[in-house]
């Protein structure tokens, strides 16, 4: 092969590999969600009821290009460059670039990338950052830093990705000792974390308090409906005055019945068996006294039923990572829920049929194969961990999806594709990594002085 072709060859194949997904997901995929981001960036009024910063930097690629189109740019280039600059630290330029073209385009991993989504930003700033913290160069570590404190901000579980990846991979200078190089990127984590919740804390405008119209209800619903016995009403009564719950006979009967732990929302939507109404939408938060009573209703409940409420807890575990079920919103569908309310601001809900029959043949795997299933890649995670347990570098990857999967424990509220992505895209990392190294020991990620 030519020099000029060698050198030109790889670019060509991760071109290739962004040209396929932004076919797939031009000009990016939309959800309720991502509507909320619109809605926020072009009033310029931000609620914490998601992280402020992505509406922020919805509104930075809107005031350049209208629509979703450079946010998708963001998450897909940023992921798939980040992948290649970080293969390529092991593998030749050539196979980097095939590796990260066969990763990129694995369907449990492309499917949600066609998506403007927190979850997509966050998976794809995380690998450049990944990169950034292994280069030899001290500017780009600390640049890598940056990136992790805004994706720290991006999702309000993020820290347990983030933590691993700083404890293990970054270096102030290589070579001290190793107490003190922990002590250095605990300290840097630490200050990232910070960073984060300042930097979200200065964009809100108004606090939602959204925990208590969601999770906590979720908690205290989920908590009764695994107790054995059966609470008399006056007893609920009297722990839930003041949160204006609307049973008021059998009370605990009708939590049982509308309790899911597949999702939160019946609790407080069912038009018929709704325990509550609460804001989960819009601009204005639940009344402070109420929000108080379910505070104080949340922890007497926990408190006083802990095993019925880590049960609660584990099957919301359990249904996050699909098992018995197939996972919710592992290919979005092409239809946008919200049609009218999507193109009255500019934003396109049509698609081209290529687009179309794509969705469906990923939705027939989804469907019919355990591919996008979370739990096979938690297991799959834990047994390479053992395997990666004198690898740091790998080490760490698996330890950031494990960790961040494990966040799901105490705040999953439904059972979404999306909240596993960043599992499914470690694990398939670290597998790749393990295989080489199995035939070339050598082949590190971390720079040469690194032990």
């Amino acid at each position: 092969m030519p020099d000029w072709l060698r050198r030109v060859y790889p670019h060509a194949v991760l071109l290739g590999a962004w040209c396929l997904i932004l076919a797939y997901g031009y000009p990016g995929q939309l959800t309720p969600d991502t509507l909320d981001h619109f809605e926020q960036a072009r009033t310029g009024f931000y609620t914490d009821g998601h992280p402020p910063i992505v509406p922020a930097l919805f509104w930075l690629c809107d005031s350049l290009v209208k629509g979703p189109l450079l946010v998708l740019i963001l998450q897909t280039t940023t992921f798939l460059l980040g992948l290649y600059v970080l293969l390529k630290r092991a593998f030749s330029r050539e196979r980097a670039a095939w590796m990260a073209l066969g990763i990129f385009v694995f369907p449990p991993v492309l499917a949600p990338m066609a998506v403007v989504w927190k979850d997509c930003i966050m998976a794809g700033l995380l690998l450049s950052a990944i990169a950034g913290l292994l280069s030899t160069r001290r500017p780009l570590r600390i640049v890598a830093l940056l990136a992790i404190t805004i994706v720290t901000a991006l999702r309000y579980n993020a820290f347990g990705a983030t933590f691993p990846l700083v404890m293990l991979l970054f270096e102030w200078r290589p070579g001290i000792a190793r107490w003190k190089r922990y002590g250095i990127a605990l300290s840097a984590w630490l200050a990232t974390a910070m960073a984060a919740l300042l930097l979200n804390a200065a964009l809100t405008d108004r606090q939602m308090h959204l925990w208590h119209s969601s999770l906590a209800l979720f908690d205290i619903v989920g908590t009764y409906a695994n107790v054995d016995d059966t609470v008399p009403d006056a007893e609920l009564e009297a722990r839930f005055a003041g949160t204006e719950v609307q049973v008021h006979k059998n009370v605990h009967a009708a939590m049982r019945k509308i309790y899911n732990p597949r999702d939160f929302i019946p609790i407080i939507t069912d038009p018929e068996d709704a325990l509550w109404t609460m804001p989960i939408y819009g601009e204005t938060p639940a009344p402070e006294p109420q929000r108080e009573a379910i505070g104080r209703a949340w922890w007497d409940t926990v408190t006083e039923f802990p095993g019925a409420y880590l049960i609660h807890r584990a099957k919301v575990f359990g249904s996050a990572l699909a098992i018995g079920a197939k996972p919710a919103g592992a290919v979005p569908k092409r239809e946008t829920k919200y049609p009218d309310y999507a193109r009255e601001r500019g934003l396109l809900v049509e698609w081209l049929p290529a687009q179309i029959y794509a969705t469906a043949g990923l939705t027939w795997l989804w469907r019919h194969t355990p591919l996008f299933t979370p739990w096979i890649y938690l297991l799959i995670a834990c047994g390479l961990l053992v395997v990666a347990r004198k690898q740091r570098d790998v080490f760490a990857f698996l330890a950031s999806g494990i960790l961040m999967e494990f966040t799901l424990y105490p705040l999953a509220a439904s059972r979404d594709y999306r909240y596993s992505h960043w599992l499914v895209v470690m694990t398939v990392l670290a597998a790749a990594m393990l295989i080489r190294r199995a035939r070339n020991p050598d082949a590190s990620l971390l720079p040469p002085s690194t032990p």
